[in-house]
């Protein structure tokens, strides 16, 4: 009775270790296998419950329990290491995907903010920004002594910084009637208005001949491209989590790819976007942040006890509860029974 008692129990526990063990390892094994993750799972919940039955069967008639505990070894190895994955994502995933968005957000900004500043040391570049910033000095010159309200129109000093920004662009700024000492306001205002604009539209071609234009917008496109990816919670609050990975190395290779089509040697060299940062959901990355990078000593070990003792438990009960003893208890009152037959 005692004996039969004992197996019922084992068993119910061999089903619900085993049950939960089949769970885990099913969605340690999902990220990494697909479609075959259940398939998987299946032969390895099958080999555990037969490798526990035959540990239990070899414990009660005194065979060696090597054989068995080596079949469930070899079945227990991929069942840990697949609830492992699973028991320890659950317990960092947050914990490393912030770690991974802050490192590469380091990494992207670090190069983009080098090469915007590479770019803008350029001669072609600082060259042309410095003219274009005075002939808008010049224009303002212009204006201020052509609006002077005691005497509106253009007169000696006005006409020094119209001959500078005509030999700031090259060329004659336009060649348009210049509005005297006296003239009506509004002329002189629509006067300056069409200077400004042709010397705008002047300096704008001129400018063509060289990198400038290109230079400007790549340079407008990283401001624009900093501000779009400022910090890691701009993720985290779009629920992009790891995704945003993938935009950040898009974003840095294009970036590197313009800016070296117009920088002169040395070219600039953007670090790679480590894509599988944080995806801890996969075996290899699980194995690899638990135990070789190990940011949470506490959360592995207590991952790896958790992971294999319920595989362990039926085992340990199989060793304790079962003895060839228990196996021939009956042995004896037959033989006195056949004995008291026979006499």
């Amino acid at each position: 009775m005692g004996s039969n008692f004992f197996r019922i129990i084992y068993y119910i526990l061999v089903i619900a270790c085993v049950g939960v063990s089949s769970y885990l390892s099913y969605f340690g094994f999902k990220a990494s296998f697909g479609e075959l993750a259940l398939p998987f799972t299946f032969i390895l919940g099958i080999g555990l419950f037969g490798a526990d039955a035959l540990l239990q069967r070899a414990r009660e008639s005194g065979a060696s329990v090597l054989p068995p505990l080596l079949i469930f070894t070899c079945f227990a190895v991929f069942s840990t290491i697949s609830n492992f994955t699973h028991i320890y994502t659950n317990f960092m995933q947050a914990d490393v995907v912030r770690s991974a968005l802050d490192s590469q957000y380091a990494v992207f900004r670090d190069d983009l903010v080098a090469t915007r500043k590479r770019l803008i040391e350029t001669p072609s570049f600082t060259q042309t920004r410095s003219a274009r910033a005075e002939v808008e000095r010049e224009l303002s010159r212009l204006n201020d002594q052509a609006t002077d309200p005691l005497r509106y129109g253009c007169g000696e000093r006005c006409q020094v910084h119209l001959n500078r920004i005509s030999e700031l662009l090259g060329k004659p700024l336009a060649d348009t009637a210049i509005p005297a000492l006296g003239s009506d306001p509004a002329v002189v205002e629509a006067w300056l208005t069409a200077m400004q604009q042709a010397a705008m539209r002047d300096f704008d071609a001129l400018s063509t001949t060289n990198s400038y234009p290109a230079l400007s917008a790549l340079v407008a496109d990283i401001d624009t491209t900093l501000l779009a990816f400022q910090t890691p919670e701009q993720a985290l609050a779009a629920n992009q989590g790891l995704d945003i990975l993938g935009k950040l190395a898009e974003e840095s290779a294009e970036i590197q790819r313009r800016a070296n089509a117009l920088l002169p040697p040395p070219l600039v060299a953007h670090t790679p976007i480590n894509r599988t940062l944080g995806r801890l959901g996969e075996v290899p990355y699980a194995i690899e942040n638990g135990f070789i990078e190990m940011p949470n000593p506490l959360a592995t070990f207590v991952s790896l006890i958790l992971a294999a003792i319920v595989d362990i438990f039926p085992v340990i009960f199989a060793l304790v509860a079962f003895s060839p003893e228990a196996g021939r208890v009956a042995k004896p009152v037959a033989t006195r029974g056949r004995s008291a037959i026979l006499d």
